[in-house]
């Protein structure tokens, strides 16, 4: 009897924090990659019970009936708006940090607008039939979005794609200590030399000031344009600064083994490798040329955006000269049915591969990549080194950090040749120090005290259940940096020191005259009586 009311309690205790949720997710950004973070999310919130409303570019593969989909449409399709033939001829290993800023600001108000722009997105707008308990949103670019937030009067979750950015922390109401936290754009380590800290310094303060000035009023702007009926209604609408100052909880794709550490606020949360699924089997193919590889695999991979099929004869014929004379096997993503490319007999080319269990394999010893976020951390993930040819965003600096480690290979894919690759192929292939340092990286990662797809959910149902957790947010995000700095009490106390210096000064001048004339009145007694 005692046991099942026991069982009845424990059942009514667990029902009381996981009451079924309307929940908006937002992901106006059209990577694919960026999508397949947010999948596994989705898909846990559907299966606790709660109903998912996404804004996406991309369709869930789901039964479920509590999931709804608002397709951006017109579908953002990369191949109209840029050339990648061009990344692979441009491509350095180095890129200004202050372009790279810029250019995410910019792609992240083309990529808004065009969602706010969308018809499904317009009339889903108008809509002021719909109620939702929570707003998550991606935290890459797209801070119009929040304005759904604000609309809903409800709590916003952020989903951080990238790793943490100042403009994050912020937020927040903390700054950022720039004497050792890299820009999360910057080349540098977090142990800087004096030129470093000083190129820090000036980054981290244009992001700062450029976003405060140039890229936020544009959002602002875009998000009041969007919701216009909304401000006819309540009156002028929040700017999007304030609304970032809103976010509850940050979920970040980062992890020590990943990211040099830094202060933090509560509610900044790491989950990298919320991706990474289980280990599925392998297509038969797949899994008999891996099985049957005495000498190892090689997986060659650019991502779910560039296509190797869009690389220059010159640098794809490079590669596949090196890989002929290799003992190894090659599995190669080759999106195109290419006949006039002929591949060595080591080779296996196909348009789409299962990445993350190839990388599982005991056989692969070696990924040859861009650098992506993703795909780092699934071979860090697995143990494996990996040669990085960087073409965007922060695909250089993984390619650093890799190289730094001493866990993979930085190349420029302009400066490509067939010695180049090979040289660095047998580099990583005779050098154990590689293996054993990725090993000890796969290690770190893999040590978290959850899954990060369960720290993710529980953060989220932790937002419902305190409506919005106002508990962990600092006032300091309602400060101004000189207040947070206490650099108004600083001017304060020098101020003060000051006016009592100088009354201090006053005071003695005036006993030195006191004092100087009469000793002048004595000396002029003296003389009048002699």
């Amino acid at each position: 009897m005692q046991c099942k009311l026991f069982v009845v309690i424990a059942l009514a205790a667990c029902l009381s924090f996981t009451t079924s949720s309307k929940i908006l997710f937002l992901v106006a950004f059209p990577g694919k990659s960026h999508w397949l973070m947010f999948e596994p999310v989705i898909n846990e919130l559907l299966n606790r019970g709660h109903e998912v409303t996404a804004i996406t570019h991309y369709p869930l593969k789901t039964d479920s009936k509590n999931y709804h989909e608002i397709l951006i449409n017109p579908s953002w399709i990369w191949e109209d708006r840029v050339n990648m033939t061009s990344y692979f001829t441009r491509s350095v290993i180095k890129e200004s940090v202050i372009f790279k800023i810029t250019s995410l600001w910019d792609f992240g108000i083309v990529t808004t607008n065009f969602t706010l722009n969308s018809p499904p997105i317009k009339k889903f707008i108008e809509d002021d039939n719909q109620k939702f308990d929570l707003v998550i949103s991606e935290q890459f670019q797209q801070e119009a979005m929040n304005m759904f937030a604000y609309k809903y009067n409800c709590p916003i979750v952020a989903i951080g794609t990238l790793d943490y950015a100042d403009y994050m922390h912020h937020a927040k109401g903390q700054i950022t200590p720039w004497s050792y936290v890299p820009h999360f754009l910057s080349y540098s380590t977090d142990q800087m030399t004096l030129i470093e800290r000083l190129e820090n310094f000036f980054v981290s303060l244009y992001d700062a000031i450029g976003r405060k000035f140039y890229y936020l009023p544009k959002m602002t702007n875009m998000a009041r344009e969007a919701f216009k009926k909304l401000e006819n209604q309540q009156g002028r609408l929040p700017s999007v600064e304030n609304l970032e100052k809103k976010i509850a909880v940050h979920l970040m794709n980062s992890h020590p083994a990943l990211s040099y550490p830094r202060p933090k606020m509560p509610g900044m949360i790491d989950i990298a490798g919320i991706h990474i699924k289980e280990q599925k089997p392998l297509p038969k193919d797949i899994q008999k040329f891996m099985d049957d590889a005495n000498d190892g695999v090689i997986l060659i991979s650019f991502g779910t955006f560039l296509q190797s099929s869009k690389m220059p004869p010159a640098q794809y014929k490079a590669m596949l000269d090196a890989f002929s004379k290799l003992k190894q096997r090659i599995i190669w993503k080759w999106e195109e049915d290419n006949k006039n490319v002929k591949f060595p007999s080591n080779v296996m080319v196909r348009k789409w591969l299962p990445q993350a269990d190839i990388l599982a394999h005991k056989n692969c010893k070696l990924m040859i990549g861009h650098g992506g976020i993703f795909g780092t951390q699934e071979a860090i993930y697995y143990g494996k080194p990996m040669i990085v040819f960087p073409f965007y965003g922060d695909q250089h600096l993984n390619g650093y950090k890799l190289e730094r480690d001493g866990i993979g290979i930085l190349q420029a894919i302009n400066e490509l040749t067939s010695d180049s690759l090979l040289a660095a192929i047998n580099r990583i292939l005779n050098d154990a120090t590689f293996y054993e340092n990725v090993k000890r990286k796969s290690e770190i990662f893999r040590a978290n005290q959850n899954p990060p797809l369960e720290t993710a959910i529980f953060w989220i149902e932790y937002v419902l259940n305190f409506n919005g957790a106002e508990h962990l947010q600092s006032h300091g995000k309602n400060l101004s940096w000189i207040r947070i700095l206490s650099i108004d009490i600083m001017l304060l106390i020098f101020g003060g020191i000051y006016l009592i210096y100088d009354l201090i000064k006053m005071i003695a001048g005036r006993k030195i005259k006191d004092d100087t004339n009469k000793t002048d009145k004595k000396k002029k007694n003296k003389k009048k009586e002699n």
